[in-house]
C-alpha cells in the first residue's frame, strides 16, 4: 500500500487488497482507503470482500465476465 501512495497518484487499481488480511486488519485497510477517496484520489477495487464493497461509492457487479448492476 505505501508504494502505490508514494507517488502521490490521481488513481489507484487495487485487485482484491484485503484478501490475505485478517478482519481487523482488513476493516483498518477499509478505512484507509475511504480517507485517500475522501482526499481525492480516485480507487478501482476489485474485490469479493463485502465489508469493502459496503464502503464503496459505486459498485459494478459482474458475474460469468458480464456486466450485471450497477449502483451509483
Amino acid at each position: 500500500m505505501a508504494r502505490a501512495l508514494v507517488g502521490d497518484p490521481e488513481v489507484i487499481f487495487a485487485d482484491e487488497p484485503t484478501s490475505n488480511l485478517d478482519r481487523r486488519s482488513a476493516t483498518e485497510l477499509a478505512a484507509i482507503l475511504q480517507e485517500i477517496n475522501a482526499g481525492g484520489t480516485t480507487l478501482v477495487v476489485s474485490t469479493h470482500d463485502a465489508v469493502l464493497i459496503e464502503t464503496a461509492s459505486v459498485v459494478f457487479t459482474l458475474e460469468d465476465g458480464r456486466l450485471v448492476s450497477a449502483t451509483p
